[in-house]
């Protein structure tokens, strides 16, 4: 009989289909289930309806069974109950009808084979398929959880051009403006009322002091070339098939595209180089014990130490100008290294040590990745294998770049600083310092602010410059940087004692602590200055932003521009294989047309007290 209903089972999927089809069978001899009982059933409607009766009750009964067999066995007649005794006796209720459930069930999978699982999650375990019988609970379309921020290219106007560069007549000062070098010094205009002679006694036209004399000014002219810029993504016919029903493939390219395309704009406005960044000349070094927040030298010897600049896009080339020697570090002690010779265009610099005290570049391994500020603590284990300092430069330059806001405040881009197209006097920051070596605090922007209005009549770090009034309405930087900056300003109002908390009983649990700012006043001019934290700025670098000129007939509309002969171009390219390309171009060029109303601070630490880093 087990056989045959094996056999019977093999038929159906689930098995209340299998009990369904046979309780027609079942029911039509209803009729003698009770002495004197009639003839089997033939009415087929009356049979239907009582089978799919007897279904229901019965999935509903083995439903309920399962659910509350103690209550089920109080319903079973003593009878049936005595037939089970060692069962369902005095015992545990629950567990011998679990048992006798258990039982039917092992004997009903074996002789039925129908015991379907789903496995563990993800595994492969289930039966009689390892991966389930499942869904795949895959939300559409695809998550894109990476940051694209663009500020600066979003900010700075984009204004059309033509031909292959924008040029323009700058006039750097005049006669009393106190700019453009001599040509701005004040004169003496006071003048006698002598007439001078007449044309008719000379013969000539009158001369001083007649006409009073003339003015000097200074010009000169900004060329700066256009750039081609582009990036292309591709797809295979397949995955853009195959992804139908979930995401456009295609649209998703695309839109990665333009993402990546604003994000290497946004790099490149920042920290662009049309000329090699320099290695940095040698460091200097302290040796000092190791303070208790501190790890001191695990070895003790003589080290030589070496510093290359990095930009975005790569770092400097290893030098032996750039290698300080003869570094003896005894027990308990750590190394407080200051860089020197800071290039223009740098966002950050890596530091190695050489454990065999030689110039060696391959002797030389990666100690401290990223410094921002003037000065950096080694201390701990120091590697003896490893990253080395780069044999050739890595790209820190490119002949096709345009000269980023680093390069052009920093006096480092040609087109504004002595080349045949700009002037020493145009290409540099009203206020520029390579070499702060403090945190970001009020004394340092307020020492630049002050520079940037009264003039910089000696060298910080860069050539020097004079007053240029100028009155910037932005700081960006870092986000430790900013925060420093944050903390510095409330120290000086006084710090916690400046304010008073009122809070009321029922907003204790209310409170939110914390405090940002979001501008401050300029002491010089009473200007209000904005901050933005800008989340790809190195830390260790800041500016002082201008957007507009601070006199209204200057006929500068914008201090900064990109400026686009072509602005975004998508381009689909033809269909040659089983490929679709897109790439996007643009070709144009930041513009700064007065960088000396503008600042660069670089050198920025992140803490005032050792350890630096």
């Amino acid at each position: 009989m087990l056989q045959e209903a094996a056999a019977d089972a093999s038929k159906y999927s689930k098995t209340h289909q299998m009990i369904a089809a046979n309780m027609p069978n079942m029911v039509k001899g209803v009729g003698f289930a009770r002495p004197g009982g009639v003839a089997p059933i033939d009415d087929d409607t009356k049979i239907f309806g009582m089978a799919a009766q007897a279904t229901k009750s019965l999935v509903d009964a083995t439903k309920a069974g399962y659910a509350n067999p103690a209550k089920i066995a109080k319903g079973f007649s003593g009878e049936f109950a005595s037939r089970f005794g060692a069962a369902v006796g005095a015992g545990n209720v629950a567990t011998g009808l679990q048992s006798i459930v258990a039982d039917l069930n092992t004997q009903l999978s074996a002789a039925l084979g129908k015991n379907f699982t789903i496995g563990t999650p993800g595994g492969n375990s289930g039966s009689p398929l390892g991966s389930g019988f499942v869904p795949f609970d895959l939300l559409a379309p695809s998550r894109l959880i990476y940051p694209v921020y663009s500020p600066l290219r979003n900010k700075l106007p984009r204004t059309p051009g033509q031909g292959e560069q924008r040029r323009a007549k700058l006039v750097l000062g005049v006669q009393g403006s106190q700019t453009g070098g001599t040509a701005g010094n004040p004169a003496r205009i006071s003048i006698a009322e002598t007439l001078g002679q007449s044309l008719s006694t000379t013969g000539v036209f009158p001369t001083n002091p007649a006409i009073p004399n003339s003015g000097t000014q200074k010009a000169t002219d900004l060329i700066v070339p256009y750039r081609f810029f582009g990036m292309s993504e591709a797809l295979s016919w397949l995955s853009q098939f195959s992804g139908q029903g979930f995401e456009d493939i295609s649209s998703l390219a695309n839109l990665i595209l333009l993402q990546q395309a604003m994000l290497g704009e946004e790099y490149q406005i920042i920290a662009g180089s049309k000329t090699v960044i320099a290695s940095p000349t040698a460091p200097t070094a302290v040796v000092r014990t190791a303070g208790s927040n501190e790890t001191a030298f695990t070895a003790t010897g003589t080290y030589s130490i070496e510093v290359t600049a990095k930009t975005y896009f790569g770092e400097s080339v290893h030098a032996t100008g750039s290698v300080l020697t003869g570094v003896v570090v005894g027990a308990n002690q750590v190394v407080d290294v200051t860089i020197t010779g800071q290039p223009t265009g740098v966002t950050s610099y890596n530091v190695y040590v050489n454990a065999s005290n030689n110039t060696t570049r391959a002797s030389f391994f990666l100690s401290v990745a990223g410094v921002g500020g003037k000065r950096v603590t080694l201390q701990g284990l120091q590697p003896t294998a490893g990253t080395s300092p780069p044999s050739a430069d890595t790209g820190t330059f490119s002949a096709n770049d345009f000269d980023g806001m680093f390069q052009i405040l920093g006096g480092g881009a040609v087109d504004y600083n002595g080349s045949t197209s700009g002037d020493a006097a145009l290409g540099i920051a009203g206020y520029y310092n390579a070499a702060i070596g403090d945190t970001l605090n009020t004394n340092v922007v307020n020492t630049a602010l002050k520079t940037l209005w009264d003039g910089n009549t000696s060298s910080v770090g860069g050539t020097a410059t004079s007053g240029y009034r100028a009155d910037p309405t932005e700081l960006i930087g870092e986000g430790t940087d900013i925060a420093n900056f944050g903390v510095s300003l409330l120290a000086n109002q006084g710090g916690p004692t400046a304010y008073q908390f009122l809070i009321d009983q029922n907003e204790v649990g209310n409170v939110t602590g914390g405090v940002a700012i979001s501008q401050f006043t300029n002491p010089i001019t009473r200007s209000m200055v904005k901050i933005m934290v800008h989340p790809w700025f190195p830390q260790g670098s800041a500016t002082l932003m201008s957007y507009t000129m601070p006199m209204t007939w200057s006929n500068v509309s914008n201090v900064w521009e990109n400026v686009m002969v072509q602005d975004y171009l998508s381009v689909a390219w033809p269909v040659i294989d089983l490929t679709f390309r897109y790439s996007l171009f643009y070709f144009g060029a930041l513009l700064c047309y007065a960088p000396a109303y503008n600042g660069l601070l670089q050198g920025l630490q992140k803490s005032a007290t050792t350890p630096y880093s």
